[in-house]
C-alpha cells in the first residue's frame, strides 16, 4: 500500500471509530472498531483462530462446549500474546483502583426477612476487592476494543448455543480486578449471565478460581444445602490457577464462584468482559452501590 493509500486507511479507521463513539449503544458499530492495535497483536489467533471459520474453529468450539457441559467453565492457555498481555496489564494498572469492602449474601441481594438470618440464603460473606471499572479505562484502549470484537462474542455464543449481547452497563460491562495481599472476591453468583476473565497477572500464592457448576439450577434443598456446605468448608468445588495470558469463561449467574484470598506481594490482576443473553442487560443499583461504581 502506498503512502496515500495508508493515509486513506487511517482516515477510514478514524472515521469509523468516531462514528462508533457517537453511537456507543449500537452493536452493529462494534464490529468495525478494530483500529490499531489489531486483534492479531493481542490474541493468539494462530492457536485460537476465532477470526477464521473452518474446521479448526469448529473443533475449538466443540472442545469448549464439552468443557462447559462437563465443568461449567473452560480455560484457554496462551490466549493472549506476550506483547498484548503487557499492554493490557499497563492499561488496567494505570488508574487507581477503587477499594470495595463489603458484606453481602452469595446472591448479592438483600436479606430475605421470611428466612432465618443463618439460612444460606441470608448468610453474609466478606469481600475486599480493588475495582477498575470501565469509566476509568481508555474508551479506545485495547480492552474495550477486544470487547468490541464480534469474533470473540460470536465464538462464545457458539460455545453456549445462544446469541450473546454486550452488557449495556457502563460500569459492569468491562472492568479489571486488582486484588492485593489479603484481598478476595468471596463466594457469590453474578448478576451478569456470562463472563470471560483474562488473567493478566496471577498472585504468588492464593488467588485460585473456585466454582460450583450450575448450582443455581438445582432444587432449593440442593441449592441451599450446597451453599451452606461450601461456606463452611464442607463442600466440593472445582478449582484452577490460571497462568498469565490465559482466559477462562463461565456462566457466573448459574455457578457460585470466588477467587480465593491473595498472599504475597504480587497482586492478582484480571480483566473481565461480560455478556448477556438479553440485549438490554444492566446490573442492579445494589451491586453498583456495593462495588462503589460511582
Amino acid at each position: 500500500i502506498n503512502m496515500l493509500g495508508s493515509r486513506v486507511l487511517v482516515l477510514l479507521a478514524l472515521g469509523a471509530l468516531l462514528t462508533c463513539r457517537a453511537h456507543e449503544d449500537d452493536e452493529d458499530c462494534h464490529a468495525n472498531d478494530l483500529s490499531l492495535p489489531s486483534i492479531g497483536l493481542v490474541v493468539n489467533l494462530s492457536k485460537y483462530p476465532l477470526h477464521a471459520p473452518g474446521a479448526a474453529l469448529d473443533a475449538l468450539i466443540a472442545r469448549c462446549r464439552q468443557q462447559m457441559q462437563d465443568d461449567g467453565a473452560f480455560l484457554l492457555g496462551d490466549f493472549l500474546l506476550p506483547d498484548g498481555l503487557a499492554q493490557l496489564l499497563a492499561e488496567v494498572t494505570a488508574p487507581t483502583p477503587v477499594e470495595s469492602i463489603k458484606d453481602h449474601t452469595v446472591f448479592q441481594k438483600p436479606i430475605d426477612p421470611t428466612l432465618p438470618l443463618d439460612h444460606p440464603r441470608n448468610e453474609l460473606v466478606h469481600a475486599h476487592i480493588g475495582f477498575v471499572n470501565n469509566p476509568l479505562l481508555p474508551p479506545t484502549g485495547i480492552l474495550n476494543r477486544l470487547y468490541s470484537w464480534d469474533g470473540l462474542r460470536d465464538f462464545l455464543a457458539a460455545v453456549v448455543g445462544v446469541p450473546l449481547h454486550r452488557s449495556q452497563d457502563r460500569d459492569g460491562n468491562v472492568y479489571a480486578i486488582i486484588n492485593k495481599e489479603h484481598h478476595m472476591t468471596t463466594w457469590h453468583f453474578d448478576e451478569s449471565p456470562y463472563s470471560i476473565v483474562l488473567m493478566l497477572q496471577p498472585s504468588q500464592m492464593g488467588g485460585e478460581f473456585l466454582w460450583v457448576p450450575n448450582l443455581r439450577d438445582k432444587p432449593d434443598d440442593v441449592l441451599y444445602g450446597t451453599i451452606g456446605d461450601v461456606l463452611h468448608g464442607r463442600g466440593i468445588t472445582r478449582r484452577i490457577s490460571p497462568p498469565a495470558g490465559s482466559v477462562y469463561f463461565f456462566q457466573g449467574s448459574k455457578s457460585m464462584h470466588q477467587s480465593s484470598e491473595v498472599f504475597g506481594p504480587a497482586a492478582r490482576i484480571t480483566a473481565v468482559l461480560t455478556y448477556s443473553d438479553t440485549p438490554d442487560f444492566k446490573v442492579s443499583d445494589l451491586v453498583h452501590e456495593q462495588n462503589r461504581w460511582q
